[in-house]
């Protein structure tokens, strides 16, 4: 990845990460239009959930255009053309998409497939478009004719040509962001295999249980901004689309059996209509229409939790996650590509406030980090200061008791009230007994709910009075209650401090070259998710008890 030219500095518009306005349609013209361009692309004012934004131009056609007859109709499935006998066409001048596209006119039903690379650019680009007739496959390059494909809406856009796609809901988005192009007719067998009940509805399983194909994980996150795709890439990606179309006459003759198409179609339509737009612009309320990059309002304290960052350093996590999205946008890099999440939690334990503190942290350290060192080092040094002029202010509730050798009790949480009452609660209930004693007064009554009822409680008749009891017995309740509260003087409490665990510097690594991570629409966005999962933190196993085995135990890292 770092040996790769990066494309974008060739394309025509230049990359806009600035989200200085809502995300535009990049159409130039509208075919199989019901509504004309004009009115599908007038900003639309802000409401209580949606900032103004520009509507998904095709929303209306999607939802009113009827699928193809032929859609409806069992039929005898037609097998896939032979692997061995035939080679991808490769795209990638404009009289070769021209061609292309003529022959994709007179298709009744294409499969299409994207490649995408989001590692060494801010939004990510559609680096590869597969697209397969019924006779031939095509290998589109998105990165060179990124500017002409939006002719392809032609096709696209005709309700009467079925779009077949498995897993379209981040293909749909990269369409409309890069190429500006649009889905109508779209049927995606990700719905289908769920809707026929599936045990598994990856691409690969369909392949292999309906193509008899088997594909090879390796290349899934390949960086497929390489030119020219080697041999296996190109396999890989040929494989996607294929079969797809053979896969989609075996899943839609077992839809109208089992009377589950129309469900199918229903989802494929929403699929087809999700919008892309900037964060900045994206609905107060995430919503599965809308894709936004970044979908919640303060996202550094997902870091913060998967991290175990104490509350009171938010301050310098936010600084370091904002300086870090501000580079990336400049740059057109992945924020995980100018500092990974590794690397600013270390930052944030570590806390280095010069420059040799910063570029010596770990072998990790990414050129941009070790560029700006000094830069991070006076934001660490101006966060510190901050968090502790702010705890200087914070008045801390003051606590009644003091301890005999004169220490201020701390604040309590709530778990440690609820032990001090349960504690409370035994002392009250053990025949201590102290010579002092002073009537019981009202609040051993309002504590009857925390202490266990005794015989000489003070029972209530139905009217509300209090039934007549024994003077001994009050006093013994009320020598019982002073003789408890005496004996919490001698109950340490421990107050729990928030905890950071400091990233193990050894597991912050230099990124190989040859595996940059490029993923695929499954698992787009779960960078931090991956991190987590690489983690190897060693604990001292416990050794295990007589009796218990491993299903009796608690998956805590399973709760929220």
């Amino acid at each position: 990845s770092l040996m790769v030219e990066k494309p974008q500095l060739k394309f025509k518009s230049p990359i806009d990460n600035s989200e200085s306005h809502p995300f535009i349609p990049l159409l130039k013209e509208k075919p199989n239009a019901l509504k004309p361009l004009s009115e599908s692309l007038r900003l639309v004012d802000d409401d209580e959930n949606n900032p103004s934004h520009y509507p998904h131009p095709y929303e209306y056609e999607i939802d009113h255009q009827e699928y193809s007859p032929e859609i409806l109709q069992i039929r005898e499935e037609i097998p896939s053309k032979s692997w061995d006998d035939s080679v991808p066409i490769w795209v990638d001048t404009s009289t070769e998409l021209e061609s292309m596209l003529e022959d994709l006119k007179n298709t009744k039903e294409i499969a299409v497939n994207l490649e995408h690379h989001d590692y060494r650019s801010y939004y990510g680009i559609v680096c590869l478009m597969q697209i397969s007739t019924r006779e031939r496959d095509y290998l589109v390059d998105t990165l060179k004719l990124r500017e002409n494909l939006h002719i392809l809406n032609e096709v696209f856009t005709n309700p009467s040509i079925v779009k077949v796609f498995h897993g379209a809901f981040m293909d749909i988005i990269w369409l409309q962001r890069d190429l500006g192009l649009y889905v109508v007719g779209l049927f995606d067998t990700y719905h289908a295999s769920k809707a026929i009940g599936l045990p598994r509805h990856s691409l690969a399983y369909l392949l292999e249980n309906f193509a008899n194909f088997k594909t090879s994980k390796k290349y899934q996150l390949a960086d497929w901004r390489i030119r020219p795709l080697s041999k296996p890439m190109t396999a890989y990606a040929r494989a996607d689309t294929h079969f797809l179309l053979n896969i989609y006459d075996q899943l839609r003759n077992k839809l109208i059996e089992s009377n589950k198409l129309a469900g199918v179609l229903y989802e494929s339509r929403n699929v087809a209509k999700r919008r892309f737009e900037y964060s900045k612009y994206r609905p107060l309320t995430p919503s599965s229409e809308v894709y936004s990059p970044i979908e919640k309002e303060s996202p550094w304290k997902i870091l913060m939790y998967q991290y175990n960052i104490p509350p009171e350093r938010e301050v310098l996590v936010r600084e370091l996650y904002q300086w870090r999205d501000l580079i990336a946008r400049r740059d057109d890099e992945s924020p995980r590509f100018v500092m990974p999440n590794q690397l600013l939690a270390a930052l944030v334990a570590y806390t280095p406030t010069d420059v040799i503190g910063v570029v010596s942290l770990t072998n990790g350290v990414t050129e941009h980090v070790r560029q700006n060192a000094k830069l991070l080092a006076n934001l660490i040094r101006d966060a510190l200061r901050n968090i502790k002029n702010t705890n200087e202010e914070a008045t801390p509730i003051p606590s009644s008791e003091t301890k005999a050798d004169g220490i201020l009790l701390e604040t309590i949480s709530v778990p440690q009230i609820r032990d001090v009452m349960e504690r409370f609660s035994v002392l009250c209930n053990s025949n201590i007994s102290k010579s002092r004693a002073k009537p019981v007064t009202n609040s051993s009554i309002l504590l009857g709910k925390i202490l266990p009822r005794e015989e000489h409680d003070i029972a209530y008749s139905k009217d509300g009075l209090p039934n007549k009891v024994k003077t001994e017995d009050i006093r013994i309740r009320a020598q019982n209650f002073k003789s408890a509260l005496a004996n919490l003087e001698d109950i340490i409490f421990e107050i729990e401090k928030p905890l950071v665990v400091p990233v193990k510097l050894e597991e912050i690594k230099t990124v190989d070259p040859a595996s940059a991570p490029n993923h695929s629409p499954e698992i787009d966005n779960l960078d931090d998710l991956v991190v987590l999962k690489k983690k190897n933190i060693q604990k001292k196993q416990p050794a295990k008890e007589k009796g218990v085995t491993e299903k009796d135990a608690v998956d805590y890292s399973k709760i929220p």
